[in-house]
């Protein structure tokens, strides 16, 4: 029996008064990525907090965590629930806060 891995990414964007959310579910991976950047771009385009929330992401390759540590570095908030996306968001954080990072 062969197991078929079907990868998808769900993007919820939601304004707040205080700025705008943008939640995943899913993998960002892949195609997928684009999706993602084209999705936060949008947010910072409108001149507001941006959240970037990873709600139930299962999967995040070497392209969709680059982009999500670009965003972090230009100030997108990133959180995440889950042992794998809190590890990635935390790694991310840890590695902006490092003082080589400012260079």
């Amino acid at each position: 029996m062969r197991k078929i891995t079907v990868e998808m990414i769900r993007i919820q964007t939601a304004e707040s008064g205080d700025g705008i959310s943008v939640v995943l579910d899913g993998a960002i991976a892949g195609e997928y990525v684009d999706e993602v950047e084209r999705a936060i771009r949008q947010a910072k385009e409108q001149d507001r907090r941006v959240r970037v929330f990873l709600r139930s992401v299962h999967s995040i390759d070497k392209a969709g965590h680059a982009l999500l540590s670009r965003f972090a570095a230009e100030g997108v908030e990133l959180s995440a629930t889950g042992v794998y996306s809190s590890y990635v968001v935390d790694e991310i954080k840890r590695l902006l806060s490092a003082p080589d990072a400012r260079r």
